[in-house]
């Protein structure tokens, strides 16, 4: 009886979803650029200006969609007032109308950035929504001199799944539960699906590609499995494809189905009704079939 622990080398690769964009609805023309790839961007810093009237970087939970003013109520004037508050221009209590308190602090934001015609009439365009967080800027889109420029920068690729890929020729993928390995790193894995989903898993991978991108891995057995292994040369393989072996001279062939094999040995189920095997049967017999 022999183990063996199946594995096959495989490609992985990143799966990559591309960086959203940030915009502004300001119209005009790009008179400077506040950031650079690599910055870190947060509520309140200056992105662009445009007309040399300075857009400033937004993060609330959804983005605003319209121009705001004195008598305006609903969700976007709360999450207006809280990004107000967030960057230190509001201190009442966000309640979502556009009250007195609210013009005072949309009036501070526009003096502070070139907006002080709207009074305190909030401009959609004076800001530009980068999502629930503090952000990252992958690639700076806007430049000086752009008119009507609505996309400012894209947030980095990020990598959502690992593709796997098998080359197939003549090792199939092990069957039964299998794990990847990429380098020192292992993972579940489903054979045949193609893919690695999970955020914790694909993110042991990309560690260990360590920026490449992609690379080589393997598909093994999470446990080796028992086989009972015969020499390929016991193997007798008739005309009409029926496979079997003697377990010795004299005695009645055992038909045998073969589940894989190695370099000079074919794997039988461990179940197989076999004790011995006869290793070379063309050297001691004249005739030898399977029937």
């Amino acid at each position: 009886m022999q183990e063996r622990t199946d594995a096959v080398v495989v490609g992985v690769s990143e799966v990559l979803r591309p960086g959203r964009e940030v915009r502004t609805t300001a119209s005009g023309t790009v008179t400077q650029v506040h950031v650079v790839e690599g910055d870190e961007v947060v509520s309140g810093q200056p992105v662009v200006a445009v007309d040399d009237r300075t857009v400033v970087a937004m993060e609330a939970g959804a983005p605003l969609f319209r121009d705001l003013e004195a008598g305006s109520s609903g969700d976007d004037v709360r999450r207006l007032e809280e990004f107000l508050a967030g960057i230190g221009l509001f201190e009442g209590t966000p309640d979502a109308k556009f009250g007195d308190e609210t013009g005072v602090a949309v009036r501070a934001l526009n003096d502070a950035n070139g907006w002080g015609a709207a009074g305190s009439r909030f401009d959609l365009g004076s800001v530009a929504w980068i999502g629930p967080g503090p952000t990252v800027v992958g690639e700076v889109v806007a430049r000086v001199g752009d008119a009507g420029a609505s996309v400012l920068f894209r947030t980095p690729e990020r990598t959502i799944a690992i593709a796997v890929s098998h080359s197939g020729g003549s090792t199939a993928l092990p069957e039964g539960d299998v794990v990847l390995e990429v380098g020192d790193v292992s993972v579940p894995y489903v054979p045949g699906s193609g893919r690695i989903d999970d955020p914790d898993s694909v993110a042991a991978v990309v560690a260990e590609l360590a920026g490449a991108g992609q690379g080589a891995g393997r598909v093994r057995l999470t446990e080796p499995r028992r086989v009972k292994s015969v020499p390929a040369t016991a193997v007798i393989t008739d005309s009409d494809g029926t496979v079997c072996v003697l377990p010795d001279v004299g005695m009645a062939p055992v038909v045998i189905t073969p589940i894989g094999g190695g370099i000079g040995t074919v794997d039988l189920d461990p179940d197989t009704d076999l004790d011995s095997v006869l290793a070379n049967p063309t050297d001691v017999l004249d005739e030898y079939a399977c029937d």
